[in-house]
């Protein structure tokens, strides 16, 4: 995937996925629900944004009961949680991966934030909704996002 933002950035030597989740054609192959769940909240956070999305749109898309849902998620902001965890885990294991080739602190940030930046490139606005929600004061998302940022500076 070629970006005019960031056309110095190389995709043959990108190791992150087009989809934190999945792509909502696999909903079709059904998948275990909670699989479906986060897909859809995926794609739908990406294109609408998470304040603009309820848990019935989610149900909808993912093809899940109301009461399949809650059986995996306290409510919308859990399901969030549960998405920006993976995304941070990709986002984490990507830098320790990139990082680990580096020699010095230089070469090393700049691995570091060309893989940071990479990550935005292919996923900008659910990173954005999501980031922004971890912002919020009392958000279950900002312990998560702060002890990402712990860890990524101890590499």
């Amino acid at each position: 995937m070629t970006s005019t933002k960031f056309p110095e950035l190389d995709p043959e030597r990108e190791s992150v996925p087009t989809h934190i989740v999945g792509a909502t054609d696999l909903i079709a192959d059904r998948p275990p629900s909670v699989q479906r769940i986060l897909i859809a909240a995926e794609a739908l956070f990406a294109e609408h944004g998470y304040a603009a999305i309820s848990v019935e749109d989610i149900l909808v898309l993912a093809e899940v009961s109301r009461a399949t849902f809650y059986q995996r998620f306290a409510g919308k902001e859990d399901l969030a949680s549960a998405l920006f965890q993976r995304a941070l885990a990709i986002l984490e294991g990507n830098i320790a991966r990139r990082v680990s080739k580096q020699k010095t602190l230089n070469e090393k940030l700049s691995a570091g934030l060309d893989l940071y930046l990479s990550l935005w490139q292919r996923h900008g606005r659910l990173f954005r909704e999501l980031t922004a929600e971890a912002l919020r004061p009392g958000s279950k998302l900002g312990p998560m996002r702060r002890q990402l940022i712990d860890r990524v500076v101890r590499l």
